[in-house]
């Protein structure tokens, strides 16, 4: 997860021309994991990263959220109409959905393993946390690439929509 906001927030960066901390965001997503990776699980030291680790993952949602609003916002002004703000509302529904997913998993594990009828355990975390937030994500990089191309270059583009909420930016050709 920190790894795509690292890479989202280039992609923003780089759609403004300006320089950006992504050497110090992966230079921390790498000490973090490593830490993370190579202590005892009980080990206090892992303990405190996992600590830094939410933290860390709290500021990465704010910044996703803030810099696809942005993005959205300039997308808009920049060519009209609303693909750009409607690109992130469904960038935040797909989250919110992985979000509560991810919730409802650890507050209700214990009924959820005990549904009636034999119902399997529905796996909340494996299949509403991940593909929400890899739908959620891959929405936001469509955003950044529209917002690239039309407000970074100038030029035209459409969103499409499939049918399980995955949007397609095609751009226009450059003309000779």
């Amino acid at each position: 997860m920190l790894c795509a906001v690292l890479a989202a927030g280039s992609l923003h960066t780089r759609s403004r021309r300006a320089a950006g901390i992504q050497p110090w965001l992966g230079a921390w997503t790498l000490v973090l994991t490593s830490v993370l990776l190579l202590t005892d699980r009980e080990a206090p030291l892992h303990n405190v990263f996992r600590g830094i680790m939410t933290v860390t993952f709290s500021l990465a949602f704010l910044f996703i959220f803030t810099v696809g609003s942005v993005a959205a916002n300039e997308v808009d002004a920049s060519r009209g109409g609303n693909d750009g703000t409607s690109m992130f509302r469904a960038c935040l529904f797909s989250f919110v959905v992985a979000l509560g997913s991810w919730i409802v998993d650890i507050v209700a594990c214990h009924e959820l393993q005990q549904l009636p009828f034999s119902l399997p355990y529905p796996q909340l975390h494996a299949f509403g946390w991940h593909f929400g937030t890899c739908l959620g994500l891959l929405q936001l990089f469509a955003l950044m690439v529209l917002h690239q191309h039309t407000v970074r270059d100038g030029r035209e583009a459409r969103v499409e929509w499939n049918s399980i909420y995955v949007p397609r930016v095609r751009i226009a050709e450059k003309g000779c």
